[in-house]
């Protein structure tokens, strides 16, 4: 009798991040341990959080994580080869053997053709907390 948990694929949740992801996150750790440890100085550091790995939107003025840089893949190409869930534009995926929704590394890259229940529910999800579309 087989392990299921040896022949199923591993969540996305366990694989590690990029190196470019990791150092994002240490400069985000960083600023916050610094902010923590001057937090009863009468004249804490001037720290500029766009240098410590989130970035400003003009439009809201709002601080946004930096996930990512531009222009970096969110995994190598041999890790996004593995975990395409194998539909394609011309055969939409019917549902998710990771249970997850369809996303830029499937095949139908989770457009609106996707048939994928998950998806069509985050879609729908997304299209109701996005009150520019009103």
């Amino acid at each position: 009798m087989s392990n299921p948990k040896l022949n199923a694929a591993p969540q996305l949740k366990t694989l590690p991040p990029t190196n470019e992801a990791f150092e994002e996150h240490v400069y985000r750790a960083h600023l916050q341990t610094a902010i923590w440890k001057a937090v009863l100085e009468a004249d804490p550091p001037s720290l500029n959080p766009v240098n410590y790995g989130w970035s400003l939107d003009r439009t809201t003025g709002i601080l946004v994580p930096v996930t990512l840089p531009i222009g970096v893949s969110p995994a190598p190409l041999d890790v996004l080869k593995m975990i395409k869930c194998g539909c394609s534009p011309l055969r939409p995926c019917a549902s998710s053997a990771a249970q997850l929704s369809c996303s830029m590394f499937c095949g139908c890259h989770g457009n609106n053709d996707c048939q994928n229940d998950r998806t069509r529910t985050a879609r729908v999800k997304a299209d109701e907390e996005d009150p520019e579309d009103e």
